[in-house]
């Protein structure tokens, strides 16, 4: 996969812990369909943040240089 990353260094440290705070929530406070839509949107969130690249920020031409 060749991608460019389009997240900045602060952002993606931002990404990472607010998907593993969402993650960590939806984990031990809900069940059913809100736990699983909330397990996916951590679960993303974390894994953009991880990756410097965000699909939906490329899609609208957000691009970062380091």
């Amino acid at each position: 996969m060749i991608y460019r990353k389009n997240l900045p260094l602060v952002e993606q440290a931002l990404r990472v812990g607010g998907g593993l705070s969402i993650t960590a929530y939806a984990a031990l406070s809900t069940s059913g369909v809100p736990q699983m839509l909330l397990l996916g949107t951590g679960i993303m969130a974390a894994a953009t943040g991880l990756f410097g690249y965000c699909p939906a920020c490329a899609l609208v031409g957000r691009r970062w240089r380091e």
